[in-house]
């Protein structure tokens, strides 16, 4: 059902406005506990990306970032891929949770992946991103044909996540409970009282946040997000993965 309010969600807002794509990604998300409430898996058996990200244009051209981008083989599918429908798939990476422990917790990071329509002119990987930021990815693959043109669905296999802490994503954040009343205020304020009311909201909604998600959010950022991209690279085997992100994406 979440999966469902996640594609109707972004197709509402595409069809809205450009920028927009991000507007209502992640809405219909079950209720969450805080990171209390969540186990932190060991994997000990994952290993933190050896490069920066890197990214190719369709023609091939050079990468930006690091000169030498290490593959690991991947004999035992870690994504343990289920289909979805035709040419789409869903699946999980367990990442580490810091790089910089890599055989220490995990988070778990929702990825779909919608296969190249035309196998024989397959170029590679598109990850793609909207962004937000604090916005799941992973409704850019689910929707994939209702998004992207024909070539580019014909030509490259189009990977969406959910950034660590969104979406499908776990361990995942949840500030509070009753999200209708911010969401509820008046986002253009006419009166003082009206961006007094916006102003302690905000400061309330950030206290709770931090709060409810002390331990995960040291790891929530561009810097971590990024990494978790190279390792999304590197398990699928590719060598070299192409990228199109909106916005904050």
């Amino acid at each position: 059902m979440r999966r469902l309010v996640l594609v109707l969600a972004c197709a509402v807002t595409l069809a809205a406005c450009g920028d927009g794509i991000n507007e209502g990604v992640n809405e219909g998300r079950d209720t969450r506990g805080t990171i209390d409430d969540v186990t932190l898996h060991t994997a000990d058996t994952v290993q933190p990306p050896t490069t920066d990200p890197t990214a190719t244009d369709p023609s091939g051209s050079d990468t930006t970032g690091s000169d030498t981008t290490e593959v690991t083989p991947n004999d035992d599918d870690p994504f343990h891929w289920e289909q979805v429908d035709v040419g789409l798939e869903e699946g999980y990476l367990e990442v580490p949770l810091d790089y910089d422990d890599p055989t220490g917790a995990t988070v778990s990071l929702y990825v779909v992946r919608h296969l190249a329509v035309d196998p024989a002119a397959r170029i590679g990987t598109l990850l793609v991103n909207p962004g937000g930021p604090g916005y799941g990815g992973s409704v850019l693959a689910f929707s994939a044909e209702g998004i992207y043109g024909q070539d580019l669905l014909d030509q490259f296999d189009i990977v969406g996540w959910d950034p660590r802490g969104t979406g499908l994503s776990e361990p995942a954040i949840d500030c509070i409970d009753d999200y209708d009343r911010f969401f509820g205020l008046d986002s253009s304020p006419d009166t003082p009282q009206e961006r007094q009311a916006l102003i302690d909201a905000g400061t309330e909604f950030g206290e709770s946040c931090q709060r409810n998600n002390a331990e995960l959010l040291a790891f929530i950022g561009t810097e971590s997000s990024a990494r978790d991209m190279d390792s999304i690279r590197r398990a699928l085997g590719e060598e070299k993965i192409s990228y199109f992100g909106f916005s904050y994406g």
